[in-house]
């Protein structure tokens, strides 16, 4: 779970919409674009890491934060 070729959901925090990184890409990267507005915005590499421990432990679940910031009707397929 949460492997390198493994989806990573986010929500953008200027337009709400929700999408998908691989793993294995945001490890390699610190800046993500949203599809939608195109906003392009910083992440902390070491809070993902710590994140993406987390939930493979089932400590963290990634998809409770999102489900939080929208209706889970507005969920890109495969999140829900």
């Amino acid at each position: 779970m949460y492997e390198d070729d493994k989806p990573w959901p986010f929500t953008c925090p200027s337009c709400g919409q929700h999408f998908q990184k691989q793993v294995g890409w945001l490890k390699a990267h610190d800046l993500v674009r949203c599809p939608t507005c195109k906003l392009r915005y910083e992440y902390s590499r070491e809070k993902l890491s710590l994140q993406i421990a987390q939930a493979r432990e089932g400590v963290f679940n990634p998809l409770r934060y999102i489900h939080r910031a929208k209706d889970t009707t507005e969920f890109p397929e495969g999140l829900e």
